[in-house]
């Protein structure tokens, strides 16, 4: 693998400390002794969502805990991660001609567990409700490293725009802050509410080809 292509430092410390036989129960506090509340391990857990997409709240939040352990043990970032994967679970098993994202906002604020996430999905839901444009994003919402900025920066473009896959990802990308991190979870949520068919051509042409690349 490549450990130090477009990772941060911590997670170099990390894979580092995993490479040299380092217990992954003990390596999420590195970098940081109450951990990291950055947003890594939400743009990761779309497969976890996926995978447990029919289980329970509490059973899909353990399976977020146990993916996040050696990198990501702060209580923001793992609520972060966990309403991200509930909601790549809620898309995966609903059809788009369903799509409510107030009720996909209810679904997740429910089984939220820390307030600032709590305050992040409650911002989103009074912003759709007075129509508020994309500049909210970074007025109230945040989208920064931060796992409760990032998500609901994505949160807010699968919201706004999720009915149109391509537009959802380009505008999430344009809110500017960690776009690669908002824009991956953006495609996360589009790409388990609709497939993979939407996908441009000309996005998938553009895709890094060679060794683990495109082709494979």
């Amino acid at each position: 693998y490549e450990p130090w292509r477009g990772y941060g430092g911590a997670a170099h410390r990390v894979m580092q400390a995993l490479a040299k036989g380092a217990d992954y129960r003990g390596t999420g506090r590195l970098q940081f002794p109450e951990g990291s509340f950055g947003n890594g391990g939400a743009m990761r857990i779309a497969p976890v969502g996926l995978a447990y997409r029919d289980a329970a709240p509490e059973i899909l939040h353990q399976a977020v805990e146990d993916a996040l352990l050696c990198t990501h043990v702060h209580p923001e970032a793992v609520d972060g991660a966990f309403v991200q994967a509930r909601a790549v679970a809620w898309a995966a098993v609903t059809d788009p001609g369903d799509f409510d994202p107030q009720r996909l906002l209810r679904a997740i604020h429910e089984t939220s567990r820390t307030t600032i996430v709590q305050a992040k999905l409650e911002a989103l839901s009074g912003g759709l409700r007075e129509g508020d444009s994309d500049l909210f994003v970074v007025a109230k919402v945040g989208n920064g490293i931060r796992a409760s900025e990032a998500v609901a920066a994505a949160l807010w473009a699968f919201l706004r725009y999720g009915s149109t896959p391509e537009e959802c990802v380009v505008r999430a990308v344009s809110f500017g802050g960690d776009t690669d991190t908002i824009g991956a979870m953006a495609g996360a949520l589009v790409g388990a509410l609709h497939g993979s068919s939407w996908m441009p051509t000309r996005w998938y042409d553009n895709i890094e080809n060679g060794r683990l690349g495109r082709d494979e």
